[in-house]
């Protein structure tokens, strides 16, 4: 505490007009006796404060943009924040001492690899690329402080980072992405998995993800080779597990008739998951056949809100639940459904309004979506029809939509 600070909890009369700063009492009471020194004085302290406020008004908005754009882009991240805690042996944790400095650079060039994105090697490690696509994950270095040339020089910076097994990159050739500038390259720490391409049996390692034409974004995941080895055997054991879920026959199956402003666009099919989510599943089965009579159908009902790569929502306002006990009202959340994840495209999920609140409406999931774990109720797959659901979400290309946009669900009953 400084000498002129004695009684700053009492009050001294002579403290009135303050003391100077070697703590002597009533120096601006002296001042007063001399209005025009006091006049003086006041102009210049009031010119002062005039100029630094409108030097810091200047500099304010620039800083917040930059804050706004990191606040958006966390945000967007936090699908997956909570989702990649563990490397899941994908890359090693780095020690302690490893760090990497964001470099802001100013030359720009076009490298071919850019074109395709399709995959880099740096030493021991393969990094995997995407375009269209926005990866989740843990920020290890903030993309718009960290502009590359390229996404080779992107992906090389992350694969030579312990910590960094994503990358996110924002393209020269783009007008930017999300609000934040060309160039930017974002570092992650995400769950990665292995993901084999049926057609041309290619493998390739990824990260969660948002993915649709409308994304911007070039992104892609590195791992070693030792790496690459623990994912494919991971792979293996979760496909293993995914076919017997589907294959079960004790899983009913489904089918619907889509169109759009009248138009049919083709034919979709569901394996149920009864014995992972009995309520959800049976819920579902019965507003397929129609068997319980109006208003516990799909049949007519609308996908009424649909959110470019993320969902396709549709559902009967009237119909609450349909199955046993609980017709007319909603039925409790399945355990086992939730103990599932959105972790890929053409997932079903019950849309509902908080625990225990499901009823007569669902998602089909369009991209991973772990930020909906633990919260939604899974209960089945889609086995066929990707490209009809495909039309349905592109009617929300950069935007969310309603029933206005004139998907329906035309027919529906059970095959299986």
């Amino acid at each position: 505490m400084g000498a002129g600070r004695a009684n700053d909890l009492g009050h001294d009369p002579d403290d009135y007009y303050g003391r100077d700063n070697l703590g002597n009492k009533g120096a601006l009471k002296r001042l007063a006796k001399h209005p025009a020194v006091l006049l003086v004085a006041f102009v210049v302290a009031f010119a002062a404060t005039y100029i630094a406020a409108s030097c810091w008004a200047d500099a304010a908005p620039e800083e917040n943009d930059q804050q706004q754009q990191h606040e958006q882009h966390v945000e967007e991240q936090a699908a997956g924040a909570a989702y990649s805690h563990t490397l899941q042996g994908a890359r090693a944790s780095a020690p302690a001492t490893t760090t990497t400095t964001a470099v802001k650079q100013t030359s720009y060039a076009t490298d071919e690899h850019d074109a395709d994105a399709t995959q880099w090697r740096f030493g021991e490690t393969t990094c995997d690329g995407e375009l269209h696509a926005d990866y989740t994950g843990d920020a290890i270095v903030w993309g718009p402080n960290n502009i590359k040339a390229s996404a080779t020089e992107c992906a090389r910076q992350c694969a030579q980072n312990d910590r960094c097994n994503t990358f996110v990159f924002c393209p020269h050739d783009s007008e930017g992405c999300s609000g934040m500038p060309r160039g930017s390259c974002w570092n992650k720490h995400a769950l990665v998995a292995l993901e084999v391409d049926p057609k041309s049996s290619t493998e390739r390692v990824k990260a969660p993800a948002a993915r649709s034409p409308s994304i911007p974004w070039t992104s892609g995941s590195c791992a070693t080779t030792t790496a690459r080895v623990r994912l494919r055997e991971e792979a293996k054991r979760v496909s293993a597990e995914r076919f017997k879920r589907r294959d079960d026959q004790r899983n009913p199956r489904v089918a619907m008739d889509v169109s759009i402003k009248g138009q049919p666009i083709g034919e979709v099919s569901f394996v149920l998951y009864a014995i992972d989510s009995p309520h959800a599943a049976e819920n579902f089965r019965l507003m397929c056949t129609g068997e319980l009579g109006k208003p516990y159908t799909f049949a007519n009902a609308p996908f009424y809100r649909i959110i470019d790569a993320f969902i396709n929502q549709a559902g009967v306002q009237a119909a609450q639940a349909a199955v046993g006990e609980y017709r007319g009202r909603a039925f409790p959340d399945d355990q086992g459904g939730l103990k599932l994840r959105h972790d890929r495209p053409g997932l079903l999920s019950v849309a509902n309004a908080g625990p225990d609140t499901n009823t007569g409406h669902f998602s089909v999931v369009m991209n991973p979506a772990p930020h909906l774990d633990g919260s939604y109720v899974i209960f089945g797959e889609l086995l066929d029809g990707m490209s009809v659901m495909n039309q349905v979400n592109a009617l929300a290309m950069g935007k969310e939509t309603t029933a206005s946009a004139g998907a329906r669900i035309d027919s529906c009953r059970q095959i299986s």
